[in-house]
């Protein structure tokens, strides 16, 4: 299993408080209200929808929050998981940390609540924060397997 470590970015650039509130609460329409995340080490930004936002401190610039990644590209295998996301973001900085989630369920076993995680939801997952991340090892393959199809 892969730690959080590998599914973390920092965030270098992100949106305003106001853009926040807005996709908080002005989200549940069509077309959704998202914001654009920044990442270090990414080939390109993230979009989210923003499903909680919590005060981090008393400054009302440092924000805790949570969401679901969006995009447009229907066949990547984010869209089938639903990828959420969790993190810390200043909109005074604009800058702070994403982490993604791997999907998981509960199931009760002898009475207990347990923790579920696929092993497909977890593949999947890593493999859409590698090819975010731009690795060379992953983008080669994806051109050898298309390659293969010809």
């Amino acid at each position: 299993m892969t730690s959080n470590d590998n599914l973390s970015f920092n965030a270098i650039g992100g949106p305003s408080k106001f853009d926040l509130m807005l996709s908080l609460f002005d989200g549940n329409k069509e077309p959704r209200r998202t914001v654009e995340f920044q990442l270090e080490g990414a080939r390109r930004p993230i979009t989210v929808g923003i499903t909680m936002v919590q005060q981090e401190d008393g400054s009302g610039e440092s924000w805790n929050f949570r969401g679901w990644v969006s995009g447009d590209d229907p066949t990547d295998s984010m869209f089938a998981l639903n990828l959420h996301v969790d993190g810390y973001f200043s909109t005074r900085g604009r800058k702070g940390y994403i982490t993604f989630e791997v999907p998981f369920h509960y199931e009760m076993r002898a009475g207990e609540r347990h923790k579920v995680i696929l092993p497909a939801n977890q593949l999947a997952t890593e493999q859409y924060v590698e090819r975010l991340r731009g690795n060379l090892g992953s983008d080669l393959m994806d051109l050898i397997k298309d390659a293969r199809k010809m």
